[in-house]
């Protein structure tokens, strides 16, 4: 079968998207763009959640609670350090963040990419890579928005050799520890909420709400910008035409 992109209003923004995750179930019903034959699995009890009083209900990421998130099936589609990326979505967290995981991909023994929110000091939006026992990349910036229970959006990307990092559609300077490198393919779920990086796990506190990944593609800010108008949690008009499913199934 190939690609299908039903009734989206910009098919072409929408190409080369591999994943999106609305935020507003935990399971499959979820993700209006998902690979196919991955299997979705959400962790915890999910409680609390956040009525943005548009007929939009978000999922909550309890830490205090119960520890949830959601894990996807080792895909191809999650290899995506040989070439250009984009990672984004909306964010409200609910304590500042530390070492806070929005979307990792683990093999829980050591081997991952993540980007996070928040260091030690509670000050950065960071991009790593590890392969056991090497560092294969990491930049970070140190722009974090700090406020709680407020909405930022986050992108993260990879554009020729750089990594650049946009919060509500503002280019922040990027910090270079390491750079891309020869990154090797790790199979390992992909987590919404989860880093399990070997030594620890971290997990996400607050809401998460539209989340994509573009493989090999670098959106250009015009597009992060139309991305961000469409999917606003308050005034967001939406990706699609009409209250139906909508799935993009990869080949």
């Amino acid at each position: 079968m190939g690609n299908t992109y039903g009734a989206a209003q910009f098919p072409n923004l929408l190409s080369q998207c591999v994943l999106h995750w609305n935020g507003e179930s935990e399971t499959i019903n979820g993700f209006p763009i998902i690979p196919s034959g991955v299997t979705v699995t959400p962790a915890g009890t999910w409680s609390n959640p956040l009525d943005l009083g548009n007929n939009k209900i978000l999922k909550t990421f309890d830490t205090a609670g119960v520890e949830n998130y959601i894990s996807l099936t080792d895909n191809t589609a999650w290899d995506l350090f040989g070439s250009n990326f984009t990672v984004g979505c909306w964010v409200r967290y609910d304590m500042i963040p530390i070492n806070t995981p929005l979307v990792c991909q683990n093999t829980g023994s050591g081997s991952f990419w993540g980007i996070r929110i928040g260091s030690y000091d509670g000050t950065h939006i960071y991009l790593s890579t590890y392969n056991t026992p090497d560092t294969n990349s990491y930049y970070h910036c140190d722009s974090v928005p700090r406020g709680l229970n407020t909405w930022y959006h986050m992108v993260v990307q990879r554009s020729g050799s750089e990594c650049l990092m946009y919060i509500d559609g503002n280019s922040v300077t990027v910090t270079t520890g390491i750079a891309f490198g020869t990154i090797t393919p790790i199979a390992g779920t992909l987590d919404i909420g989860r880093c399990a990086r070997g030594e620890t796990t971290e997990y996400f506190s607050g809401q998460m709400k539209d989340v994509f990944i573009w493989k090999g593609r670098a959106l250009t800010v015009p597009e992060i910008k139309l991305v961000m108008a469409r999917t606003h949690p308050t005034t967001g008009t939406g990706m699609i035409a009409g209250p139906y499913d909508y799935y993009k199934v990869i080949s």
